[in-house]
């Protein structure tokens, strides 16, 4: 029964109820479609030149149009999706329709697009059930009594009983064969309906015995519905007549309506749709206030900001009548970062005639940036580094014996530990033993209510280097593990929770037996949901506070790679901002204080941003935070709570550290306090040295700095995998460059209470120094080959999982930096370096795993190698990929700085994107580093010859590899370091052609960098790239719409869409012309270059274009595949 009721039923439309355009509320996702219905309610028939965007694999206009829509009227949960006019294009199926509208993940099915596919499950959430009466009275289950859905999270066979699953209906007709076999006609019908009882029978078919119900056609109604749904004047027609498309919706959705109201609703439909877009004659409108016909905005005001009315008073075919659905259109194009005046003419809908008046017009000027009349941040009378050294020597002499506590404790050992201040000899030891001795007094219990003050302990006392988890043998961040407790205080206990856990990456203990076990997730989700609408947070009420939303920013600040977080934190930021006063500072409950200004600049620089730089945290004059904290400051005293009044203890602590926050800028934060040496450090092993550093030759006269003596090693520190940095090395005898014999060095630690355990000892280097005359070549040692040399990198802990993502961390050692760094033109230097592909796999074959993520914590010179004479290699291998690839599993590698903490940048391999590859699956290189153009010489003058000024301003992303790479990746490289790339920049990226030595435009080329520097881009091969801060003047002038490695179905035709700039026009040819057949249809400016695949599966080339005098410049590689999965010749 099981395989007739498949083949009957047919395929399910799977859509996930997580994308809010699809849901029956929000109507139709904008981007299925182009223009499917025109402003005159008329069906397009796809003839009109849809230009290049959007071109599909079998060409660049569509066939026709279908109606589809999704619908749970059997469980009385009305439509899954909306009624919705799609375009469907030439060599679709009902497979492909879908598979192309739902994106993977949403669905589960068997089989293949070209045949046999059956989608058995609809990703679909636990919704109340309201069954009609005549499902129930024919035997099918009721609204409680029936066997559930075997998974809350999806809806389709078996659910609710075992006659359940999906049919699809075309023109009122039940289909008896899969989508797969299905070939769409222009105005199809399309109705997919879930059965829950009789195979069918409740949705009024005969396939399994005689219907339940007599179900009316509602083929004419779907289809007005889908008209209003697909119009970009949807909502305005829906206002215009919500009384008739609402008493329409729920006719379609009621399986019981006749026909007759079923017709009648239909064309109450369609009066309501004809009517909205009569012509409607508009003879004058009303004068636009003032404040409203004349704006002057700042620098940087986005479009959303300005007052442009949606809607207008006018005069309509002779009375009164308010105008909607007015948009503006500017002239020139309205640009926030570009100072200037901006017309903005009101648009009305195509309804709208105007007769004897013209259309309200808009002024804007955007005033000159902050900065852009030479003008900089204002001056500090005293420097931020001068104000720090001054408030530190206050501190100390105010509060020479630190204790626990909010005053002379925490904060106070906080500002100095992280400003780096010369303290008494043991002040530090006594603050420690001050709080152990208060924590035993309160065995262990410092609040019942207030877990604050948990947090606050492990911040000062990981600040000094001791362990907050034996203070006196308490642990002190066991209690955090309540998560009722850790937000019983409110927003403040998650928030200084999630930065004292994070200050040095402690583990989540376990809570007590009946406890509300706590989690960063917990936290993270906690934060998220006491935001303000618009942005911001507060202690409590609806208006944004700036000391609570600058802490709920810094505690959200190592979680910014999180999209929700991201959102959140620029909405936070861009709330600061508009909080900001003109002085540069801030207010808090109505008073101006020094705290809340002190609070932003902790924020910004846990994000990272520079405050100086940042242009929304930079008033007009030229005032910003650290000028608007100055005013607070009383020298020798500290800092007052307000302005022209005494030092205050609370000010003076929380300005002292906003000063070290600064200060540190481009380091490790202030609460990033990894780089902190424990004051008690047990090592119990190094890391072997790598051969070619352990054992070295040197030619005479070698200088000492040119030795590999590594600065940085890395060690089993406290029991965990770390490095130690400052290291210095003594030789025996001592070193003398033009004495030739052996020297031993020996590694120096840096100050600190270090003890070596167990069998540790100090690692060594032996250098043999050449005799005079010699290069040194004649001593052989370990390491000394050109080949590169091979680092195989393991785990530094077990794998941590989170929901179905495993998290591997992998350190590479710190003395790899010293061979890199010792690279010259004489002595090139090669490391490859091997990811953990044995801890890798295990996770991929995890059953309960979707996805993998990897942090390879790296020295600077490895995460960023600038060095050309130094190959680096960063591995990712081949069976990873592949086993990613089998499983459809998304594969993250993040490279990060570890002396800095700043990720350098990370590769996303999407499951479904090495799957859908016709690229071979080989070794990744993810090397990759960042140099300003202007310092690599070949790029400089190509990069010279595009800008407008003749300067090589912008950025050189260089990466290792080349070739293709085993799918598309998604690549974010930190940039925000380099010039033209300041947070929030628009920035334009070209692919860089060495051979042509141009710039070739990509499908995209204007990005903007992020918040936090990054910029992310997609890529499927190896490629140079260039970052620009304007346009390219003078780039290769072929632009594709298809730059991605692209099958081709053998017999099928796939037309690209080519725009070329320049008039000289290209000719386009194939690599191998006996694998594909091609054809070229122009028009205007624009190509369309039909390529059919005639040659055997798996054949693999390229389409290349060729201007006039110059060489074929390949557009895109493309593949002959067939029905099965095939693996296309490597060669090319």
């Amino acid at each position: 029964m099981k395989r007739l009721f498949r083949s009957a039923v047919g395929l399910v439309l799977a859509l996930s109820l997580a994308l809010a355009s699809f849901t029956a509320t929000a109507g139709v996702h904008p981007a299925l479609f182009r223009s499917p219905v025109s402003d005159s309610g008329v069906m397009d028939s796809g003839k009109k030149d849809s230009g290049i965007t959007g071109i599909k694999e079998s060409g660049p206009v569509p066939e026709g149009h279908i109606i589809i829509d999704v619908e749970k009227f059997t469980l009385g949960q009305g439509y899954l999706v909306e009624p919705a006019v799609v375009p469907f294009y030439n060599g679709d199926n009902g497979a492909a329709i879908l598979t192309r509208l739902l994106g993977e993940g949403n669905y589960r099915h068997t089989g293949e697009i070209e045949s046999g596919f059956y989608l058995s499950k609809i990703k679909d959430g636990p919704h109340p059930l309201h069954i009609p009466k005549y499902i129930t009275d024919n035997g099918g289950p009721s609204n409680t009594e029936n066997e559930g859905k075997g998974d809350p999270d999806w809806l389709g066979e078996f659910d609710y009983g075992f006659m359940s699953g999906w049919m699809y209906f075309v023109n009122n007709r039940c289909m008896p064969y899969g989508c797969s076999d299905y070939q769409p006609q222009d105005g199809d019908v399309i109705r997919w309906q879930f059965t829950l009882h009789g195979y069918g029978s409740d949705l009024g078919t005969a396939f399994m015995g005689e219907p339940m119900v007599k179900v009316a056609n509602k083929d004419r109604l779907t289809a007005q519905l889908a008209k209003i749904n697909s119009s970009k004047y949807k909502d305005k027609i829906i206002q215009s007549g919500r009384a008739i498309y609402d008493a329409a919706l729920k006719t379609a959705e009621n399986m019981e309506a006749s026909q007759m109201d079923t017709d009648a609703a239909a064309e109450a439909l369609s009066g309501l749709y004809a009517d909205y877009f009569s012509k409607k004659e508009v003879s004058s409108f009303q004068s636009l206030a003032p404040s409203i016909r004349v704006q002057k905005v700042r620098f940087g005001t986005a479009l959303h900001a300005l007052k442009l009315p949606p809607s207008l008073a006018a005069t309509v075919n002779g009375k009164s009548a308010i105008v909607d659905g007015v948009s503006w259109n500017s002239t020139p194009d309205y640009s926030p970062t570009t100072a200037g005046t901006y017309s903005f003419r009101a648009e009305l809908p195509e309804k709208y005639v105007l007769k004897g008046t013209s259309a309200p017009v808009i002024t804007v000027s955007v005033d000159e940036h902050p900065l852009g009349n030479g003008g900089t941040p204002k001056a500090l009378k005293v420097s931020a580094e001068d104000m720090s050294q001054d408030v530190s020597k206050v501190l100390l002499k105010t509060v020479p014996s630190a204790s626990f506590g909010t005053f002379a404790g925490e904060w106070t050992v906080l500002a100095l530990a992280r400003s780096g201040a010369q303290v008494p000899k043991n002040y530090y030891n006594t603050y420690y033993q001050n709080v152990v001795n208060y924590v035993k007094k309160k065995e262990g219990n410092l609040s019942s209510s207030k877990y604050t003050e948990y947090s606050r302990a492990i911040i000062g006392l990981t600040a000094i280097g001791r362990d907050p988890r034996n203070v006196g043998s308490y642990n002190l961040i066991r209690p955090l593990a309540d998560f009722d407790k850790v937000k019983y205080q409110g927003i403040n206990g998650p928030i200084f929770a999630l930065i004292a856990l994070d200050t040095a990456n402690y583990d989540m203990p376990e809570a007590e037996k009946g406890k509300a076990q706590n989690s960063r997730e917990k936290m993270v989700e906690y934060i998220l949901s006491k935001e303000i609408p618009g942005g911001g947070w507060a202690l409590s009420g609806s208006t944004p506070d700036p000391d609570i939303t600058a802490m709920a920013l810094q505690a959200l600040s190592k979680y910014k790679q999180q999209s929700d977080v991201a959102e959140a934190i620029e909405r936070g930021l861009n709330t600061l901002s508009r909080l900001q006063r003109n002085d540069g500072g801030y207010q808090s409950w109505g008073t101006l204080n020094a705290e809340s200004t002190a609070q932003v600049i902790v924020a910004l620089t846990e994000l990272g941003i520079d405050p100086k730089s940042d242009s929304r945290f930079i008033k007009s004059d030229g005032s910003w935070l650290l000028s608007a904290l100055s005013r607070f400051y009383i020298p020798e005293k500290g800092f007052s709570h307000i302005l022209n009044a005494k030092a205050d203890a609370m000010a003076t602590d929380q300005c002292a550290y906003a000063l070290a926050a600064y200060n540190r800028l481009g380091g490790h934060s202030l609460y990033d306090m990894t780089d902190v040496i424990p004051y008690e450090i047990e090592i119990s092993s190094f890391a072997e040295l790598h051969p070619a550093v352990k054992n070295q030759t040197a030619a005479y006269g070698t200088a000492l700095e040119k030795l590999k003596l590594p600065t940085s090693l890395t060690a089993t520190i406290n029991g965990k995998k770390g490095t130690i940095a400052g290291i210095t090395w003594t030789s025996s005898p001592q070193y003398d460059p033009n004495t030739a014999g052996t020297y031993l060095f020996t590694a120096k630690l840096p100050q600190g209470n270090y003890t070596l355990s167990g069998n540790a000892e100090l690692p060594q280097i032996t250098v043999m120094l050449a005799e005079k005359g010699s290069s040194g070549n004649t001593v052989k040692s370990p390491g000394s080959s050109t080949a590169p040399k091979e680092i195989i990198l393991q785990p530094d802990e077990a794998p941590a999982i989170a929901g179905e993502k495993a998290t591997i961390t992998t350190t590479v050692q710190a003395d790899i930096a010293a061979i890199l760094a010792s690279a010259t033109a004489e002595k090139p230097e090669g490391i490859k370096i091997a990811l953990p592909a044995a801890s890798i796999l295990e996770q991929l074959k995890n059953d309960g795993i979707k996805a993998a993520a990897l942090t390879v914590l790296a020295p600077e010179a490895v995460a960023n190698n600038t060095n050309p004479n130094a190959k680096l290699e960063i591995t990712l291998s081949q069976a990873v990929l592949q086993a990613a690839k089998n499983g459809q599993k998304d594969l993250t590698v993040s490279v990060v700085n570890s002396e800095t903490g700043r990720e350098a940048y990370t590769w996303i391999f999407s499951g479904a994107g090495l799957k859908n590859s016709i690229a071979p699956v080989n070794d990744v290189n993810l090397s990759l580093h960042t140099v300003p153009a202007a310092n690599d010489a070949a790029v400089r003058p190509i990069v010279e010859a595009n800008t407008q000024d003749k300067k090589a301003s912008g950025v050189l992303l260089k990466f290792s590899g080349s070739g293709l790479l085993p799918g598309t990746a998604s690549v974010k490289v930190y940039v925000g370091d380099q010039e033209g790339c300041a947070a929030n920049a628009k920035v334009f990226l070209y692919s860089l052609n060495p051979t042509e030595k141009s710039l070739e435009q990509m499908r995209k080329s204007e990005y903007s960098v992020d918040t936090f520097g990054y910029i992310t881009f997609s890529t499927a091969q190896y490629s140079d790239y260039v970052l620009l801060p304007n346009a390219a003047t003078n780039p290769y002038p072929v632009i594709s719409d298809t730059v991605f490695p692209t099958g081709i179905q053998s017999g099928k035709t796939y037309t690209f869409g080519i725009i070329v700039t320049v008039g000289a026009a290209p000719a386009f040819t194939i690599g191998n012309a006996n694998a594909f057949r091609s054809s070229v249809k122009r028009k205007g400016d624009k190509y369309y270059l039909s390529v059919t695949a005639i040659g055997a599966p798996g054949t693999m080339t390229a389409v290349y274009s060729t201007l006039p005098g110059q060489k074929p410049n390949r557009l895109c590689y493309i593949a002959v595949k067939n029905n099965e999965n095939f693996a296309p010749a490597p060669a090319l």
